[in-house]
């Protein structure tokens, strides 16, 4: 599949990164406090009201791992029961984990609680909206690393991989978030 190439919104430069190779603006961006302007709700960008992440125990993903040595089967057993989580994605990003301890990082994405997937980095990815009203994924260095659909290679550390309705995102021990459109069949 071809995937769109990615322009910088300062200098319109083609970039595979985090950081724009000509001007070095950083895709990142910052934690809005609240609306940049009156009626702004999203601080000045698009909500992306129409995306939703479901999250769900896969057991193709699980198998992969325990065959290929990456997981011990013994030593993290596959999850009885995971119910599939949903979440709608709106604003400029969403942080892929779990809730830490201190409860101060508070993931849009919060693959936390029971069972706990224990490959999962309390900030392991991070989803972020593009102005053509997609998203782009990006793995700031998760231990266990994260891949999409069915290439085995982990994502780069801090490079952006744009995603398509219906791409599979893979990270932890058995753990898969699906995007879809809503009103999508899920």
């Amino acid at each position: 599949m071809e995937r769109a190439v990615l322009l910088c919104p300062v200098c319109a430069e083609p970039r595979s990164g985090r950081r724009c190779p000509r001007c070095g603006h950083d895709l990142l961006p910052r934690q809005r406090t609240g609306p940049s302007s009156p009626g702004d709700d999203a601080g000045g960008v698009p909500l992306r009201a129409g995306w939703v992440a479901i999250a769900q125990a896969d057991p193709d993903y699980y198998e992969k791992a325990t065959t290929t040595g990456d997981l011990e089967a013994p030593r993290v057993p596959f999850p009885r029961a995971w119910p599939a989580r949903y979440f709608a994605l709106n604003g400029e990003r969403a942080w892929i984990g779990r809730r830490g301890r201190s409860r101060t990082h508070r993931p849009e994405i919060d693959l936390g609680g029971w069972p706990a997937d224990p490959g999962v980095a309390r900030l392991h990815a991070l989803l972020l909206a593009v102005p053509t009203g997609g998203w782009v994924l990006m793995d700031p260095g998760s231990a266990s690393g994260t891949t999409v659909n069915d290439d085995p290679t982990p994502v780069p550390v801090d490079a952006l991989v744009p995603l398509a309705a219906g791409d599979r995102i893979h990270l932890g021990a058995w753990t898969t978030i699906v995007l879809q459109r809503s009103g999508a069949d899920w």
